[in-house]
């Protein structure tokens, strides 16, 4: 039985990675609808990461450059500092997700896998494939991968369908803010998925959401409702946890933690974190460390903003670095 998870819609605006320009932002929001579907590929998905707030990927990271592959068969890699992502030459095949060590690897389908002839191409640095009623295009992080899905008109169908290959034992789990996690049998996160969004050539949002069957992945885009320019770009991006996680909160949690110091501040942080990192020590949250989080968290309230913690697996609290974020729930 499939799980179905809410819809979700991109949060606030921010310049974001991968091959935006200013240019192709104009044109793509600004544009007349037809005059928007004549648009490449690489354009229509420069504009919509450009207009939306992603929060798969930070802004700060740019896609990284593609190099020759040395398997036969590959179209391109990419080597990230946490990640390395392997391009098929036909979209037949998988794309891998390694984590930087080379232990967890991860497949996953493109949507236009069944398309006869759908082969890849090189383009700056993101792997392009033309299907028979989509196009793909792949761009590759430090630490994982964005899949961007451009739906030039109606008739693109609305289910996006990614099969992953997954390790032993591993399975797909909604985190219950609109993300997905991939988690071993220990419930170890190995990877995660972010939220999904969609955006018409207005920059628009268009409703989306993921289904879960199995080691299935489906991404539905309800673009036939409603008044929708095309083209209309779907993207899920895939993070690799093979190096640590990333622990967002709300602006509410954020606001209410900077409230919090000295011993009642362990404790909230502890209580805040233990549902995502299962066997925490609490005794671990030191003085300083928690005074290091608390001048974060209270530079995000002040700005409006949330907080995240980033951790590596294996590593204590005093490890863990803190940081203002943009991308934010209430």
């Amino acid at each position: 039985m499939a799980t179905e998870l809410p819809p979700t819609s991109p949060p606030a605006r921010r310049i974001a990675a991968a091959v935006a320009a200013t240019a192709v932002v104009a044109s793509l929001l600004l544009a007349p609808p037809a005059e928007a579907a004549e648009l490449d590929p690489l354009d229509a998905v420069a504009g919509a990461v450009a207009a939306n707030d992603d929060p798969g990927l930070d802004p700060r990271r740019e896609a990284l450059p593609l190099d020759e592959p040395a398997r036969a068969g590959a179209l391109a890699v990419a080597e990230g500092e946490l990640a390395r992502v392997q391009f098929p030459s036909d979209a037949g095949e998988p794309i891998i997700l390694t984590d930087a060590g080379g232990d967890e690897a991860i497949g996953i389908e493109l949507p236009i896998a069944d398309d006869v002839d759908a082969d890849g191409t090189v383009r700056g640095d993101a792997a392009a494939y033309t299907g028979d009623a989509l196009d793909v295009v792949a761009t590759a992080s430090d630490d994982g991968v964005r899949i961007a899905t451009v739906l030039a008109d109606a008739d693109a169908p609305t289910d996006h369908v990614y099969r992953l290959d997954l390790p032993d034992g591993a399975e797909l789990r909604p985190d219950g803010r609109g993300a997905i996690v991939v988690d071993t049998e220990s419930r170890r996160a190995i990877a995660t998925i972010a939220a999904p969004w969609a955006l018409d050539a207005r920059g628009r949002a268009v409703p989306t959401r993921y289904e879960i069957g199995g080691p299935t992945l489906t991404q539905i885009v309800d673009h036939r409702r409603g008044d929708v320019a095309y083209p209309v770009v779907a993207d899920p991006t895939l993070k690799h946890f093979g190096w640590g996680v990333r622990i967002k909160f709300s602006k509410t949690e954020t606001r209410n933690l900077s409230r919090q110091d000295g011993a009642a501040g362990a404790a909230a942080f502890c209580r805040a974190i233990s549902a995502t990192v299962p066997g925490i020590v609490c005794a671990a949250l030191t003085a300083v460390t928690v005074a290091r989080w608390l001048g974060t968290f209270k530079t995000a309230a002040a700005k409006g903003k949330c907080a995240e913690l980033h951790y590596v697996w294996g590593t204590g609290p005093a490890l863990w670095s803190s940081h203002v974020s943009s991308s934010c729930r209430g």
